[in-house]
């Protein structure tokens, strides 16, 4: 059912004294149970965390803040801070705090508080205090904590409602960043100002410790991982070294780059004077050709001296050295020693050819000590050059030796330096991860460390009691509840309940509207009420029968029906056919059954026997054969009261006779789709207007059709009466006076 103004006023009416007594009862017991109710006091604390904003190793200008970043670690923090695990700490660092003292002590522990602590007091508990060390009473209750059974450690952390429960200091504590500042604030609850202050203060180091020990850990894996690569990586290296360094020592190598650049610079320097010695050796050798042709004889005894060919062969040993101390690269004095004796052996050689040649011109009028001086410059050139070449020869040899030595020895050591240098590359590698996740946890660990920028107070003036809240909000909350209840019952209810509803559910016009009658309802001035009700239906008979101006019979016909049974039809019908009668109306009402009381109805009541062929009835005089001697002509009035249409069929035929229909519908009737069909089934079958009329109607609901006076008390009413009855009483005094 929709909610109106108009339904909200009656409802409040209605359970106006359950609206004024429930919450009146409500908030007296509230400000009884509420009257030794604890002050409250609140200490708090400011926190500089540094995540936003803070320096640290890492950090430059061109940093941008991540606000997605910052604020989940906010998240972690706020998180860390209402862990289980940190409040179990705190707790158990209050306890001990709590449990060396001696006496109570405003700053550190109230006397009402200290009293409560005392009397939680176990013999276990008592074994766990070491006087004036905090700390150790501490790792005496931490032992305690971690024992299977007997545990009242456990207990008071976990299942009691003490200041050093998890889920009393979690309750009591709240935390928050001060709008996007590095700021976090922190505050704490409770009816001693001493627990509060110090709940915070090893809150603080708490959730601090731990913090910076989950940010360390994360990167102390990591640490070891990478120092575990680095050293794996530097004995890669160092092996790699040492095998390069065996295999040098093995092959006798110095420095394979400038060895094989000197062997090749070496070598190509030897070929090159190999090739020019070749030339040379060519060119002395024609030119010696040419002497010999010149100077046969002087050849001839040059050649058969035993003294010459000693000193020849002997030129030639120290050419022979002196070469080989050139190409092997001897030193210079070495070199130069040779050299002059080499130049001494020649020039003992010419002065023996000089004395041996005894011609001074040649056939074509050369002198002869010029030709001979050539002839031996060009046999010593030719014997140098020959040894000179086999000496080249030689050592080219040993380089093409060396050469097929060194060039193995290159891809090997190409490959041992390919390996040195990806261990080394691995190695860099590696350090530098490494230095990187030093870096990030030192980073982390300065970044951890916050600061308290105001201490934990001691709170010295209590909060505001919300005693006065708890009342007002009682008083409030029983009036809601059951002007709730009140509303929620009249939105469930589905029935009609209201005359507002009868039209749009049933698309029947409303007539009237009769009250309930009850004995909780006695206060109304009901008689009235539905006697203002009658007269509005009767009204509305007359003018809609006058309206339609039908005139069929002598007498008008007035159906009273329903869907269904125990809808008040005989009520309704035998009040409005005795009203019709009261107004010199010969009126007859005619029922199915025997009517209840005949005697006391104005009207005349007609009995009709239940006809089984109700669809098939034409005429009205079939309901009057129990009476005979009546007929329709003696009535102005005919009112016929039909069957539950839900139970019955239809006298269609009779309905198109009739001048008007009455449909009687409960007020606590839900209205359903049968009943809609059958109206206007019914409706269909009418050729004359067709009312409603609501019965059993609350007497309040009928103020939009009658105003203030449906609601008149009977009390008004008999006050009246009786103030009438007593001044016809004085008149009659006077008059026998």
């Amino acid at each position: 059912m929709a909610l109106t103004m108009a339904t909200i006023v009656q409802v409040v009416k209605r359970w106006l004294l359950w609206l004024l007594l429930f919450p009146a009862v409500l908030t007296a017991s509230v400000a009884y149970f509420t009257r030794d109710m604890p002050l409250e006091f609140t200490s708090t604390a400011t926190v500089y965390t540094g995540i936003a904003s803070g320096y640290s190793i890492t950090s430059s200008e061109s940093d941008r803040i991540d606000n997605t970043a910052v604020n989940n670690a906010f998240d972690n923090l706020m998180t860390t801070i209402k862990s289980r695990e940190t409040l179990s700490d705190v707790g158990l660092r209050l306890l001990a705090h709590h449990l060396v003292l001696r006496q109570p002590r405003p700053d550190q522990l109230g006397a009402n508080s200290f009293k409560a602590l005392k009397a939680l007091m176990t013999p276990n508990l008592k074994k766990a205090i070491v006087p004036g060390n905090e700390e150790a009473t501490y790792e005496r209750l931490l032992a305690m904590l971690k024992q299977p059974e007997g545990n009242t450690v456990k207990s008071l952390l976990y299942q009691s409602g003490t200041p050093y429960a998890v889920e009393s200091i979690l309750g009591r504590i709240t935390s928050s960043r001060k709008g996007n500042s590095d700021m976090l604030d922190l505050s704490c609850k409770g009816t001693d100002p001493a627990i509060c202050q110090q709940t915070l203060l090893y809150l603080i180091g708490s959730f601090k410790r731990r913090y910076t020990s989950f940010k360390t850990s994360e990167t102390g894996s990591v640490v070891g991982y990478f120092e575990d690569q680095t050293q794996t990586a530097l004995r890669n290296l160092k092996a790699a070294e040492d095998r390069l360094t065996k295999y040098s020592i093995d092959n006798k190598i110095i420095n394979y780059g400038e060895q094989s650049k000197y062997t090749a610079a070496a070598k190509e320097g030897i070929t090159t004077e190999y090739y020019q010695e070749k030339r040379n050796l060519e060119t002395a050798n024609a030119a010696l050709g040419t002497l010999n042709q010149r100077i046969t004889n002087l050849g001839s005894v040059l050649v058969t001296n035993k003294a010459l060919n000693d000193k020849r062969a002997e030129l030639d040993k120290a050419q022979t050295q002196l070469s080989n101390a050139m190409v092997y690269g001897y030193s210079k004095e070495a070199i130069d020693k040779l050299r002059a004796t080499t130049n001494r052996v020649s020039d003992e050689l010419k002065g023996m050819v000089a004395r041996y040649y005894d011609s001074t011109h040649t056939l074509e009028s050369v002198p002869q000590q010029e030709l001979m001086g050539k002839y031996l410059d060009n046999t010593l050139e030719n014997r140098g050059a020959t040894v000179r070449l086999k000496t080249m020869q030689d050592r080219i040899k040993e380089f093409d030796q060396v050469y097929d030595v060194m060039a193995p020895q290159g891809s090997a050591i190409g490959r041992f330096q390919r390996e040195i240098s990806l261990a080394e590359r691995e190695y860099f590698d590696a350090l530098h991860s490494l230095n990187q996740a030093r870096l990030r946890q030192k980073d982390l660990e300065m970044s951890g460390a916050m600061t308290v920028l105001d201490a934990p107070s001691l709170p010295m003036k209590p909060l505001p009691s919300s005693r006065r809240m708890l009342i007002i909000a009682a008083g409030l909350g029983g009036f809601v509840l059951i002007l709730s209840i009140a509303l929620g019952q009249v939105m469930l209810n589905k029935s009609i309940a209201s005359p507002e509803r009868v039209e749009p559910l049933t698309s029947i016009p409303l007539a009237a509207a009769l009250p309930l009658r009850l004995p909780r309802l006695e206060k109304y001035d009901l008689d009235f009420a539905e006697h203002s009700m009658l007269e509005q239906l009767r009204s509305r008979i007359l003018v809609d029968i006058q309206e339609a101006g039908l005139a069929r019979h002598s007498y008008h016909l007035i159906l009273i029906f329903s869907t269904r049974p125990q809808q008040g039809k005989t009520w309704v019908g035998s009040r409005i056919s005795d009203l019709f009668a009261e107004s010199g109306k010969r009126v007859a009402y005619l029922r199915v059954d025997e009517l209840l009381n005949p005697a006391t109805s104005q009207a005349k009541l007609i009995a009709y026997p239940q006809l089984t062929n109700l669809a098939d009835v034409d005429r009205l005089a079939e309901f009057m054969e129990s009476t005979p001697e009546q007929t329709l002509s003696d009535y102005d009035y005919i009112f016929l009261e039909l069957p539950a249409l839900l139970n019955t069929p239809m006298p269609v035929q009779l309905i198109g006779q009739c001048d008007m229909s009455v449909l009687v519908v409960s007020a606590r009737t839900s209205w359903s789709q049968a009943d809609q069909e059958l109206a206007t089934l019914y409706r269909r079958a009418a050729y004359s207007p067709v009312v409603a009329v609501l019965n059993d109607v609350e007497p309040d609901r009928l103020e939009t059709l009658m105003g203030p006076l449906a609601k008149r008390k009977r009390e008004l009413a008999r006050k009246k009466e009786k103030k009438v009855r007593d001044k016809a009483a004085e008149k009659a005094v006077v008059k026998r006076s």
